[in-house]
């Protein structure tokens, strides 16, 4: 993947803090990408109102694959603003959802904006530049070899390339993660529950449900649907793979033993 120097030095410009004398006038389009049983997975398009085709951009929502959705776009206001198409996507979410169907759904969502953008909201298709934060962060580093052809820029913040690292899959020390704990018992009806491409349309909570995880360092198997210790089928999914954990071993008193052994992974 190269960047092409104008691609770049626009991109640099949006993040520059340059500031507009008057906002320039934008429209939202929304679409239905995919359709999973009667659960429809949309993205929104953001650009300039106008019918210029211009460059585009793809930002993936974080929020640690269980949470969030498409309605904000972070540093994507400037970019449209600077004369980009800025496309937001849903994706399902963890836990009602698994990894492998996740990373599904990105690829899906390329798909149909490949197909579909010049013609739907005056997208140049030809390069595309990916956005994301934590968990999208993640799934911006996941597209550069999951997407094919792969998006011509990347640029993921604080996203993570290993799912199983000790920070994942031991208990979490900070404060942040031990407000709120679910009883077993409520983390399986989360997990019961039906799919969601958005958290708001989650019956059940979330945010405790996230923090149950982290508290107890099950984040990474209630994610996948992997076991920890089967670091193999996490790989294809995951940046990071010059070496994979061949073992997580967890107490919950919050000690932990992790054994690494080097195991390089083909595409």
């Amino acid at each position: 993947m190269r960047a092409l120097p104008a691609f770049t030095t626009l991109v640099l410009f949006a993040f520059s803090g340059t500031g507009f004398a008057q906002a320039k006038k934008t429209s939202v389009t929304t679409f239905t990408y995919k359709k999973v049983g009667d659960l429809e997975i949309k993205l929104d398009a953001h650009r300039l109102a106008d019918n210029k085709i211009r460059p585009l951009t793809v930002w993936i929502h974080g929020g640690a694959l269980i949470n969030g959705g498409r309605s904000g776009i972070g540093p994507g206001q400037q970019l449209v603003q600077a004369g980009y198409v800025v496309v937001s996507i849903d994706y399902r979410l963890a836990p009602e959802t698994k990894l492998p169907a996740i990373i599904s759904d990105v690829e899906d969502a390329f798909k149909w904006i490949r197909k579909n953008g010049r013609e739907k909201f005056q997208a140049d298709t030809s390069k595309i530049a990916v956005l994301g934060g934590s968990a999208g962060g993640h799934l911006t580093f996941t597209t550069g070899f999951r997407v094919k052809p792969p998006p011509t820029v990347l640029v993921a913040y604080w996203g993570y390339g290993d799912l199983i690292g000790p920070w994942l899959s031991q208990p979490s020390p900070h404060k942040r993660h031990q407000s709120r704990t679910l009883t077993p018992a409520k983390m399986k009806a989360v997990e019961a529950g039906p799919a969601v491409a958005n958290s708001r349309d989650r019956k059940g909570n979330g945010g405790a449900y996230y923090q149950t995880c982290r508290k107890l360092g099950i984040w990474p198997e209630k994610v996948s649907g992997f076991a920890e210790t089967d670091a193999k089928k996490f790989a294809p999914f995951m940046a990071d793979r010059k070496s994979v954990v061949e073992g997580t071993s967890v107490d919950r008193g919050g000690r932990g033993v992790i054994k690494k052994k080097t195991c390089p992974v083909k595409n």
